[in-house]
């Protein structure tokens, strides 16, 4: 599914016009993007985390060249699922 669809699906869901759900999308996702930046969690009670995690530098052959290089230390943003989260999905959403 992608944005498009699941903006439709869900003004459909909620019955709301379709602008006013892609609102609420464009809004939730700069909020996680704003938050993480600055290296805050984001816990969803049922949901799950947001969070950042420190990457260190990683040595790598470049099989194009031949070339040893290295990956430098780097953040990456991860989601951790909750447990509900993770049983709506084994149970088909119910």
């Amino acid at each position: 599914m992608n944005k498009q669809e699941f903006v439709t699906a869900m003004a459909r869901d909620e019955k709301i016009p379709i602008w006013e759900a892609s609102k609420a999308y464009e809004q939730v996702f700069q909020a996680l993007g704003k938050y993480l930046s600055k290296g805050e969690e984001i816990k969803i009670r049922n949901f799950g985390t947001f969070c950042v995690r420190k990457h260190k530098p990683k040595a790598f052959k470049d099989f194009n060249t031949g070339q040893k290089k290295e990956l430098p230390a780097h953040l990456r943003p991860v989601f951790i699922p909750s447990g509900t989260l993770k049983e709506k999905v084994q149970n088909g959403g119910k």
